[in-house]
């Protein structure tokens, strides 16, 4: 067995298989380290992957078609319901209503603006992948030590002795509460508990029984309160119900078949569903003080950074993490200790305004179960469960849920109650605005723009340097192209309305990998495309091998070009 790689990834979940296939695509040998089996499968919930996430995993090797077949169905992805039972429509969300959406959605990103694909599926195409690509991947193998002075760590075999591996770079990318993490003095910024949830998954048809098809459902009833994110009308659902402790629900199957007849609004002899129960698990957040230590190990997803599920922000900051980071490593030469410093500051500032961001989406939610029991607050059964014994809980989350259905008629609750909650929760239904505002300020980007984004998705493209490249079309040899197809991960992209001399002397001068393309602004203006590059004929523009905007300037501004001629030398040198 060669015990030396390049790069240690050290578990097998997305961002951990993504890191994998970049290396790969960078031609950089990588060993992944994982402590399960191989059988194991995911056990993420995840689902809602963003435009910039579709564009990673497009890039490292999935086809958008293998994407499409494994997503929920397009007809229902853009509905959200708050339901009593799912016969009973209380409110919902319709971005297909939306008139402006289908345009906004198009030009998120070049295969729209979301796909939602269950975590499961997504772990499987994407070990497919790495498997066909060759990637070595150690099954039920533990990281036990990190030797950072040499360069190394010690794994251990579920089964056979311990040993060495060298390696230049180490990627913990196990998850929460990482052990790779816990043999570290890194600290957490962040750490709050907010409750267990209880996840069911029911195995057959609703289509008969709701009123509204849609992907997500906020269930208000007295016998289930809970998220249903339905993933396919006739096969699969899957419910997580919020509890105060890990004891508060103790549901036999004939519970929960009783429980989910209830919200079908059906007989339970007519509720032909089966269902697994997948445990509970901890809705926390966290984010950790420092994303690397040493130039040697680098901390990506769940173990850098936990958010509330909340808008579907984990997993793509999770895979962003990585595209970040490995084409920042050194192939062959030394390590620039500059560019790999800025992972840590780009990706935690990023982090801390997510996780905000999903402390935000979450209150939200809230403000929906408030408006369902017309204001009553939930602080009282909360100390009323806490002082009964775990084996009544659940009889008395149900008599309090009974009394206050009895007590407030949902009739009643005024429309435009329902309107202002709904509203709310439209913006990180729809997603885009949170998902495109998030900038990098650091050495790899030059003079960044100054203005704070959060509504991308409702602007005129644009070109905003520190900002993920927007979705535009350009024309390159007479061809109409989409600019994001064209580029390449391994190398930074040089895009010129028209070469010059000047240009040219800053073009040579840089010294990493680098393409130059040239686009033909007249004819763009020709053929007047929707979302043409806004590149006039002396512009210059640089976008980073992770499809940032690293710098826009004019060749006519001559002291800006020498700070950018100076911002060229400093990456190449740093």
């Amino acid at each position: 067995m060669n015990r030396d790689t390049e790069v240690c990834i050290i578990g097998a979940g997305f961002a951990g298989l993504v890191a994998s296939l970049l290396c790969c695509q960078r031609q950089m040998r990588c060993i992944v380290i994982e402590k399960r089996s191989r059988d194991a499968g995911s056990v993420s919930n995840a689902h809602y992957l963003n435009a910039y996430t579709l564009e990673i995993l497009v890039s490292v090797g999935l086809s958008i078609e293998a994407l499409r077949a494994a997503a929920v169905d397009a007809s229902i992805d853009k509905t959200m319901v708050v339901c009593h039972t799912l016969n009973r429509t209380l409110a919902k969300i319709d971005l297909h209503s939306d008139s402006t959406f289908s345009h906004r959605y198009a030009a998120a990103g070049r295969y729209g603006a979301f796909l939602n694909i269950r975590a499961s599926r997504l772990h499987h195409l994407l070990l497919s992948l790495a498997e066909s690509k060759g990637i070595e991947i150690r099954w039920s193998h533990g990281i036990t030590a990190l030797d950072s002075q040499q360069q190394r760590v010690k794994v251990q075999p579920a089964h056979g002795q311990a040993y060495w591996l060298r390696c230049n770079t180490v990627l913990a990318c196990d998850g929460a509460s990482s052990h790779t993490v816990q043999m570290t003095n890194i600290e957490h910024r962040h750490r709050t508990f907010y409750r267990y949830f209880f996840t069911i998954e029911c195995h057959g048809s609703i289509r008969s029984v709701v009123q509204d098809q849609a992907v997500m459902y906020w269930i208000y009833h007295e016998r289930l309160l809970g998220c249903m994110i339905n993933f396919d009308l006739d096969a699969l659902q899957v419910i997580q119900i919020p509890v105060l402790t890990k004891e508060a629900i103790n549901w036999s199957e004939k519970d929960i078949k009783q429980r989910f007849s209830a919200i079908c609004g059906v007989p339970v002899d007519a509720c032909q569903h089966r269902f697994r129960v997948c445990g509970h698990w901890r809705l926390e957040t966290s984010l950790l003080n420092e994303a690397s230590q040493g130039n040697w190990l680098f901390v990506c997803g769940d173990a850098l950074h936990q958010v509330l599920p909340a808008g579907g922000l984990g997993l793509n900051l999770a895979l962003a993490d990585v595209f970040n980071l490995i084409w920042k490593l050194p192939r062959q030469q030394k390590a620039s200790r500059a560019m790999l410093a800025t992972y840590q500051k780009e990706r935690i500032a990023v982090a801390d305004r997510a996780l905000q961001q999903s402390v935000d989406n979450y209150h939200r939610f809230i403000a929906m179960s408030e408006t369902f029991l017309s204001g009553v607050a939930t602080s009282g059964l909360d100390g009323l469960l806490r002082s009964v014994p775990p084996s009544i809980r659940s009889s008395v989350v149900d008599a309090w849920l009974w009394l206050n259905r009895a007590s407030h008629d949902l009739d009643l609750i005024p429309a435009d109650a329902w309107g202002e909650v709904m509203q709310h929760n439209r913006g990180h239904f729809d997603g885009m605005a949170m998902h495109f505002s998030a900038p990098y300020l650091s050495s790899l980007v030059f003079e960044p723009s100054q203005r704070v984004l959060y509504a991308l998705d409702s602007m005129r493209h644009q070109l905003f340097v520190g900002y993920r490249l927007m979705n535009f079309q350009c024309v390159i040899d007479r061809q109409v192209v989409m600019l994001g197809d064209v580029l390449d991960y391994d190398r930074w992209t040089f895009v010129v309305g028209q070469t010059s001399r000047v240009f040219m002397r800053h073009y040579r001068s840089f010294g990493l990998p680098k393409q130059l393309l040239q686009v033909d602004f007249d004819l763009a203006l020709d053929l007047a495309l929707d979302q043409f590059l806004p590149m006039q004929q002396c512009d210059c523009l640089l976008i980073r091998p992770d499809r940032y905007v690293a710098a826009f300037i004019s060749m006519n501004d001559h002291e800006r070009l020498e700070r950018f001629g100076a911002f060229l030398r400093y990456i190449t040198t740093a």
